[in-house]
């Protein structure tokens, strides 16, 4: 299969690293690096990354390292990672089924790599690109029905939860900053855990009207935003390339938590020098998630070998047939 990435994910690379290389890699996809090549561009909080397939794939590879080395201010070593053929579908597949998540078997991942996909495909892709997404995405189903990891139990909603009880800020005002999936999905738990005072700021306004009425929950223009600093709790999960909250809003505050969800961050790291507040950003819930789940080797290895057998089979299949079709996903 002629299908290669060219990657950078939490595990490699500190916060800001991953901010430069995501306004790196969407210069670079926009370009013909190499003739004749194509290319998918998977963007997450976790994980940059670039697929490409070409009829030289050493080539590709080298131009897009090359350019990318052009576009950033820091060295590369150690930082990216790149897979070819077997491997480079072994490891969207472990990406797809929430194995290389940071909580294991999560199904957010999947929406974002069928997405990716399907944003993708509005171009003519060749073959190799078409089979080594569906196949993945269809691994990545299979994984995840078999092996239910600890998604129920874990999850970014539920250990900032903990944080506010943590804080005592659980009965205080929380404002989330942003109409985010990330953000309706912690509002969600949150309520259900009998939290009530929530607000929402957000630059779309309209289209939070009916969701903010739906859960009751204060709608908050995004001028509003200085008002971050009368909330004992601030969650940000919003897209800004540039900070939203400073120190200098923060100077006479009731805030005690901070949580920057954002990638790149929207809140200035300078804040988190605040002597009676505390900033937390994705890396930091990570690293509490990764901690609690090591329990879990046994049927991670499990689904491993099952994820490598299968990989294995479908290139087979792949070699074996190299007339173009397209499944369905």
């Amino acid at each position: 299969m002629h299908i290669g990435i060219l990657g950078i994910s939490y595990k490699s690379a500190e916060i800001g690293c991953r901010e430069q290389i995501v306004a790196a890699y969407q210069k670079l996809t926009n370009k013909e690096l190499v003739q004749g090549a194509s290319w998918i561009l998977l963007a997450t909080c976790a994980r940059i990354e670039i697929y490409f397939s070409a009829s030289d794939l050493s080539t590709a590879h080298s131009m897009l390292l090359n350019a990318l080395r052009s576009e950033l201010c820091f060295d590369l070593e150690h930082k990216l990672y790149a897979y070819f053929g077997l491997d480079c579908f072994l490891h969207l597949a472990r990406v797809t089924s929430g194995l290389d998540s940071v909580i294991l078997g999560e199904s957010e991942i999947q929406r974002q790599v069928k997405g990716a996909y399907q944003l993708a495909s509005r171009k003519k892709l060749p073959h190799d690109l078409h089979f080594l997404f569906q196949k993945a995405l269809r691994l990545g189903k299979t994984i995840r029905t078999r092996f239910p990891f600890v998604e129920k139990k874990l999850g970014i909603d539920k250990e900032l939860f903990l944080l506010a009880k943590c804080f005592k800020l659980h009965a205080s005002a929380i404002l989330f900053i942003g109409f985010s999936e990330i953000n309706r999905k912690i509002v969600s738990y949150f309520k259900s855990k009998g939290i009530k005072q929530l607000s929402l700021c957000t630059r779309n306004r309209q289209a939070a009207i009916e969701w903010s009425k739906k859960e009751e929950v204060l709608l908050l223009d995004f001028s509003q935003i200085d008002s971050s600093s009368q909330f004992p709790m601030v969650i940000c999960g919003t897209y800004t390339d540039q900070f939203i909250l400073h120190a200098h809003q923060f100077i006479d505050t009731k805030t005690r938590l901070i949580v920057d969800l954002s990638m790149p961050r929207a809140v200035d790291p300078f804040l988190s020098r605040h002597f009676s507040m505390s900033l937390l950003n994705i890396e930091h819930i990570n690293a509490i998630i990764e901690t609690k789940q090591q329990k879990n080797v046994l049927q991670i290895q499990e689904a491993e070998t099952m994820l490598f057998q299968s990989v294995q089979r479908y290139v087979a299949v792949f070699q074996s047939s190299k007339r173009g079709y397209e499944c369905v996903v």
